[in-house]
């Protein structure tokens, strides 16, 4: 289905609120700019999202457009010049929006000389026409954590940026983190805890692309680092020349060529941290000990998108644990890791609060019960 390039419309559109979400009522308005000489507009509806009402009249009448309103009143007055929608989807809807004068322009205030005089007929003049688009805020939604231990976060991203959404106005507040009736208290704890919840908020009105950020550049500062580490001078017994990751793995920008590229990092790393050359824990002699506080949380293999991000952060968080670790004769301060992107540092902080052998516990939980759930595996009563 095509659309005319057109330019934009000598008239303001405008919705209220500013974000409007899927399935709740929003107003649309039009306000006269500077160049505008019409009376009234015309909103035809050129594309619409699949699943709306909108894109099924589209493609069933194979019209180029549809008629959202046919004649609405240009004025500052919102009670005048306003209508209410209800759309389904999230997405962009484009719109035409046609500049009208209606009534008789040749003979205005004209109301004929006779009965049927054309002169006196309510004239319609198309004075220009315009196009643009209105975005329908869409819900998304991703797994923290791992696991028995995970939670949900939810967004609202309007075009190309996750907005804030408040109960009162869209249904619904978000950012936010929801928990299952079947969470487990670790999940809780983590969900509660205060960097989560600051990393959670700081992600309202940021550019989607800003939140991911260069993820292959990422995944190849932790290949490169941790291959660097392994062979820092001073920092190991022994330097470990038995782990490091074959450089063929650098350059992943698709989500399998990063599955690959991240569990031989794991895989590696976990040797590595285990004292073991390839022939089983504490072959080699690299630490004092194996350090098995630092460990990877997550044993399943990265196999798509959401397990590449949690892997991806769980590695960021076990080796920046594991180059400072008190197994080293030294800690290594020069193979620090680039700062990750914001949703991967949440996935990260939601994961090290799962990892700590001692949940500390948040003002709302009681203390001996992140202690019995940490050290033994406790559950909610």
């Amino acid at each position: 289905m095509g659309t005319k390039k057109i330019s934009a419309p000598r008239i303001t559109v405008i919705t209220t609120p500013a974000y409007p979400v899927a399935n709740r009522p929003f107003r649309l308005r039009v306000e006269p700019i500077a160049t505008t000489t019409g009376t009234h507009v015309r909103i035809w509806c050129l594309a619409a999202p699949p699943g709306t009402k909108l894109r099924k009249q589209l493609d069933e009448s194979r019209a180029d457009r549809v008629t959202i309103a046919a004649q609405l009143p240009i004025s500052t007055d919102s009670q005048r010049s306003e209508l209410t929608l209800t759309l389904e989807k999230g997405g962009g809807y484009v719109l035409q929006v046609d500049e009208l004068v209606v009534g008789n322009v040749d003979y205005p205030g004209f109301t004929g000389g006779y009965e049927s005089d054309p002169r006196g007929a309510p004239g319609e003049t198309v004075k220009s026409y315009g196009q643009t688009t209105i975005y329908v805020a869409q819900s998304v939604t991703t797994q923290l954590g791992c696991g028995a231990d995970t939670a949900t976060l939810k967004l609202y991203v309007h075009d190309a940026t996750v907005v804030q959404t408040e109960l009162a106005v869209h249904g619904e507040t978000t950012p936010r983190i929801d928990l299952s009736g079947n969470a487990t208290t670790r999940a809780k704890l983590a969900s509660e805890n205060s960097t989560v919840r600051d990393a959670v908020a700081a992600l309202a009105g940021q550019l989607v692309s800003d939140l991911t950020g260069d993820i292959g550049a990422s995944l190849d500062n932790e290949i490169t680092k941790f291959n660097a580490h392994i062979e820092q001078s001073r920092v190991h017994l022994s330097n470990d020349e038995d782990n490091a990751v074959n450089g063929s793995f650098l350059g992943a920008t698709t989500a399998p060529a990063r599955a690959a590229a991240l569990s031989e990092l794991r895989r590696l790393f976990t040797r590595h941290a285990k004292n073991d050359s390839g022939s089983g824990t504490g072959s080699a002699g690299y630490h004092s000990a194996a350090d098995w506080q630092n460990l990877p949380l997550d044993a399943a293999a990265p196999s798509d998108a959401l397990s590449d991000a949690i892997a991806h952060a769980d590695f960021f968080r076990a080796y920046e644990a594991h180059r400072l670790s008190p197994v080293h004769p030294r800690t290594d301060g020069t193979n620090k890791l680039t700062v990750l992107p914001p949703l991967l540092e949440l996935h990260r902080a939601f994961l090290a609060v799962l990892a700590q052998p001692s949940v500390t516990a948040p003002a709302t939980a009681p203390a001996g019960v992140a202690l019995l759930v940490s050290q033994l595996g406790f559950k909610d009563g």
